[in-house]
């Protein structure tokens, strides 16, 4: 039987297909809110916005989004993998992006039930850094649309959707020495369709001493396969480590099995076409 997953792999398996295999923490069919209605930061209104992000309201009139706000039993500076038997939708996967060494020792990537970190009250991704850095640093990290097999432990990205997005929430006093926010959101291919910043000024300068930020992205184009986000931070020492909570991760179901096949002819055809002008 042809679904929208398998003709997802075949696409990505055909063009810009790219497995991992890592330690991971991995959590099956953990339950998800649904759009359309408020499901992306229900409990803390944003306070900030990235530049050039697509609108909230817009993300939550759609009727194929999901929304991943329960992160209880992650473990610490590991990879995160959520996967669905639920072929409409894609496997998400949570990766350091920048050197592991980087962030907090102990409790640099996990959940926590601190609602000052959380836009869904509950659990949220927590990403912590040392009080003190000695020169400016960028932590980064992303968020992978794709295909978990859990035979292989093997996570294959290149799985793409229309919408994504998420928040980003913390203490005012936490993110005094951040210089800026960047987010991408990336094609299936690895390339830059938005990009969005959030800036050390405008945290500082926001009328909230718990600060909430949105980032969100809906393709007219290219489907989204990833999300990468990185916060740059200048030198110097903090009262309290950096903390940041990562909540709410908005994506929409995959696309049906005629778009997908669209998009592989779509793309055999470039290739053929590549090859026809080499020769």
């Amino acid at each position: 039987m042809i679904t929208p997953r398998y003709i997802a792999k075949l696409l990505a398996a055909s063009v810009f297909a790219f497995s991992t295999a890592t330690a991971a923490t991995v959590t099956t069919d953990i339950t998800l809110a649904e759009g359309p209605g408020d499901v992306i930061a229900p409990d803390r209104t944003p306070t900030l916005t990235g530049s050039g992000s697509t609108a909230q309201s817009t993300l939550e009139a759609r009727s194929d989004l999901f929304v991943l706000q329960n992160f209880t039993g992650i473990a610490s500076k590991t990879t995160a993998i959520f996967a669905f038997t639920d072929e409409t939708k894609p496997d998400v996967q949570i990766r350091l992006a920048s050197d592991p060494a980087n962030f907090w020792s102990s409790t640099s990537t996990e959940n926590t039930t601190n609602d000052s970190f959380a836009s869904s009250y509950g659990s949220a991704y927590i990403i912590q850094t040392p009080t003190t850095e000695a020169s400016a640093i960028s932590y980064a990290l992303a968020i992978d649309f794709g295909s978990y097999n859990s035979s292989t432990e093997e996570f294959t990205t290149g799985t793409g959707v229309y919408a994504s997005a998420f928040t980003l929430n913390s203490a005012k006093g936490r993110l005094e020495l951040t210089d800026s926010i960047v987010v991408e959101f990336k094609s299936t291919s690895g390339s830059t369709l938005s990009t969005q910043t959030i800036l050390g000024t405008d945290i500082i300068n926001d009328a909230s001493s718990n600060p909430g930020m949105y980032f969100g992205y809906e393709t007219t184009g290219d489907l989204i396969g990833s999300v990468e986000i990185t916060i740059n931070r200048d030198a110097g020492t903090l009262a309290s480590s950096m903390m940041v909570g990562l909540d709410d991760i908005t994506f929409t179901s995959i696309p049906e099995p005629s778009t997908s096949a669209a998009l592989l002819g779509a793309a055999v055809l470039v290739g053929m076409l590549i090859r026809r002008r080499r020769r």
